[in-house]
């Protein structure tokens, strides 16, 4: 089988199987279908965070405790975990596992896997531990002993980048409070830069690195453009025209930081998105389909993929046959494969639109298209901000939809965290003899 099927069937085979716990009886208060329960499964694994059911108020504690395990093992990558277990019983596994495995670190040799994957896990354990202590230190004086419980759900659903939240209203309640903020945003952004460039942080700080690459540079460069320009156009139109009218200062400051920050990927609120101006839930849409960083929790087509393009429109601009940024000459292919993953995945999205307007063409006439849209890209860039629910409270526009609806949403969601261009490869390359060994390195001449 080829690595980026037994990925695609290893996601399949999760989500169902979340789907059969949650509809354990000791895992919901209310009746549940079995499709809703695929729906949240799917989306705690692809660390979406559209709901169909108020995760606090639906789900019991083993639900949710549930919820958050599909959310670990699908921020990390379940294969992560899988080949870390293998390593520390002292297998190695199939060398179509190895390379499914390698298949979101692809700087990374077969040999190097193991020390990395044991990283990701400390990276991810410390950043979770550090935010549930700081979340505690505001929810436990609030909800007592119950508050770390609250602690550590919001603040692993952070780092994974999920935006599932045990709080009805996601994190409305503390839009003015600083430490609620920084936290949340400081893990949604980690979370989002990727493990290489987590790595390569720690190595420049222990003395070990003298110079980032490319890749760690394109990142930070871009992130911080991107969070710091969001921030302020989302500050200057909502408070002209939007929700943050009757805001105080230092409030629509945090209101507007937190509006760039969990588009890449995050989906916790601190406002109603609902409310917000057609222009901010465009903008956020453009937002969401960049997403975050390669090899990290985040969705989305990724802000490396822009970089690329971008350096390759500046060289052509200024005639210059090879592009170069950061320092750097940019390797080849890598325009190709940001063009192909470009249009992929706005073909991803006009499908997904273009179906989900046939399965729900009542609601869009009810409602327009803008907040179905929203939705779909709010799928495909596992982000799980949702304009609402008309029906029911505190929950995704998403459990309006019709059963096909939904269905379009999952797939849409399972696309968006796999990789649309690893699963058009998966689908469409040319039947090939798997490999029985490792490619081998022999120098010539």
């Amino acid at each position: 089988m080829r690595p980026v099927r037994l990925l695609i069937l290893g996601y399949l085979g999760l989500s169902v199987l979340g789907a059969l716990l949650l509809l354990l009886p000791p895992s919901h208060k209310g009746p549940l279908s079995p499709l809703d329960a695929w729906f949240t499964s799917t989306s705690a694994l692809c660390v979406t965070g559209l709901i169909v059911k108020d995760t606090g108020a639906f789900w019991t504690p083993f639900g949710q405790a549930v919820i958050l395990a599909l959310i670990q093992l699908g921020g990390l990558s379940y294969m992560t975990f899988a080949s870390l277990f293998l390593f520390l019983i002292g297998k190695k596994g199939s060398l179509t596992f190895r390379l499914a495995a390698a298949a979101s670190f692809p700087a990374l040799g077969l040999g190097e896997l193991r020390p990395f994957f044991r990283r990701i896990v400390l990276y991810s354990l410390g950043f979770e531990a550090l935010g549930a202590f700081l979340l505690g230190l505001r929810f436990v004086p609030r909800f007592g002993l119950g508050g770390l419980w609250h602690a550590l759900f919001n603040s692993v659903s952070a780092f994974c980048n999920a935006g599932f939240s045990t709080f009805s209203t996601s994190l409305v309640p503390w839009r003015a409070d600083p430490v609620v903020n920084l936290t949340v945003m400081s893990l949604v952004v980690l979370g989002g830069l990727g493990f290489m460039v987590l790595w390569e942080l720690e190595e420049m700080l222990r003395g070990r690195k003298r110079r980032f690459s490319m890749h760690t540079r394109a990142v930070l460069g871009s992130t911080a453009f991107l969070l710091l320009s969001a921030a302020l156009v989302f500050l200057a139109v909502e408070s002209l025209w939007g929700v943050m009218r009757g805001m105080g200062l230092f409030e629509r400051l945090w209101a507007s930081a937190f509006m760039a920050v969990t588009p890449r990927t995050a989906g916790f609120n601190t406002v109603d998105y609902g409310a917000i101006t057609p222009f901010s839930k465009l903008f956020t849409m453009l937002l969401m389909f960049v997403g975050g960083s390669p090899g990290g929790t985040a969705g989305g087509l990724k802000t490396t993929t822009f970089v690329v393009l971008w350096l390759w429109l500046l060289a052509k601009l200024r005639r210059r046959q090879h592009p170069e940024g950061f320092g750097y000459s940019l390797p080849p292919n890598a325009f190709e494969n940001a063009v192909l993953a470009l249009l992929l995945g706005l073909g991803a999205i006009t499908l997904s639109a273009l179906f989900l307007s046939l399965t729900d063409s009542a609601g869009i006439a009810r409602r327009g298209f803008l907040p179905y849209a929203f939705e779909v890209f709010s799928a495909f860039g596992t982000v799980g901000l949702s304009t609402g629910c008309r029906l029911y409270e505190n929950v995704s526009l998403s459990a309006d939809l019709s059963a096909l609806g939904k269905l379009v949403i999952i797939f849409t969601m399972l696309l968006g965290r796999i990789g649309v261009l690893s699963v058009f490869m998966a689908l469409l390359r040319r039947r090939e003899p798997a490999p029985r060994r490792v490619r081998g390195r022999i120098i010539v001449g």
